[in-house]
C-alpha cells in the first residue's frame, strides 16, 4: 500500500517527452476518486479524495513537484455542526518515468498531513505530522498536451493529536483518482 502512495504526481506529457533542446516542461493536474482510509484503531472508510499538483521535468525521466489533496472521511455539514472529519496533505515529490515514450508515471512524495474532526468528542484528536505517498498513473491523451491519467494512490503518515494525552496515531489509505494533466 505505501508504496502507490508516494507516486502520486502523475505527469502530462508521457510518451511525448520533450527533445534535450526543449529545457524544462511543466505540468499542472487535477483529480478526484475515492478509495478507503484507516485511522488506527478504526475500521476503514470510504473516502473521496481530491488533489491539486504540478511540476518540472529536469530531464527525460525525472521531475519535481508539489501537491494538495486529501481524503474526506465524513463530509462537512453546514446544517451539523458535528459533521465532519479529513486527513488533508500537503506534500513535495520526485515522479520518474522508466521509458521516456511509455505513458507511465511513478511517482515518490512526503510532507505534512492533518487530521481536522468537526465531533466535539473527538476534537482533542485533530493534529499533523508526517505523512507519505505512492502513486503510479498511466496517460491517455486528448491532445498533445492534455491526457486523462488514471492513478492508483496509496497514503500514509502518523498524527500527533494537539492533546498529548491522547496519544499519536497512524492513518493509512488507498484509492484510485482520475487526473486531467496539462503540460507545457
Amino acid at each position: 500500500m505505501a508504496v502507490a502512495g508516494l507516486f502520486a504526481l502523475p505527469a502530462a506529457g508521457l510518451g511525448q517527452s520533450p527533445d534535450p533542446g526543449d529545457g524544462v516542461r511543466g505540468w499542472v493536474e487535477l483529480g478526484a476518486g475515492g478509495g478507503r482510509v484507516r485511522l488506527s484503531g478504526s475500521p476503514r472508510e470510504t473516502t473521496f479524495a481530491l488533489d491539486f499538483g504540478g511540476g518540472v521535468w529536469l530531464g527525460h525521466r525525472l521531475g519535481l513537484g508539489v501537491r494538495l489533496g486529501g481524503w474526506t472521511i465524513e463530509g462537512f455539514d453546514l446544517l451539523n455542526a458535528e459533521g465532519g472529519e479529513s486527513i488533508s496533505e500537503v506534500f513535495a515529490g520526485l515522479a520518474f518515468r522508466p521509458r521516456p515514450d511509455l505513458p507511465l508515471t511513478l511517482n515518490v512524495e512526503s510532507g505534512w498531513a492533518i487530521y481536522t474532526v468537526n465531533d466535539p468528542a473527538r476534537v482533542l484528536r485533530e493534529g499533523d505530522g508526517m505523512g507519505w505517498r505512492l502513486a503510479g498513473a498511466w496517460s491517455f491523451f486528448i491532445s498533445e498536451r492534455l491526457a486523462l491519467s488514471p492513478s492508483l494512490v496509496v497514503s500514509w503518515g502518523r498524527i500527533n493529536p494537539n492533546a498529548r494525552s491522547e496519544g499519536r496515531f497512524g492513518y493509512s489509505g488507498t484509492g484510485i483518482l482520475l487526473r486531467l494533466d496539462w503540460a507545457w
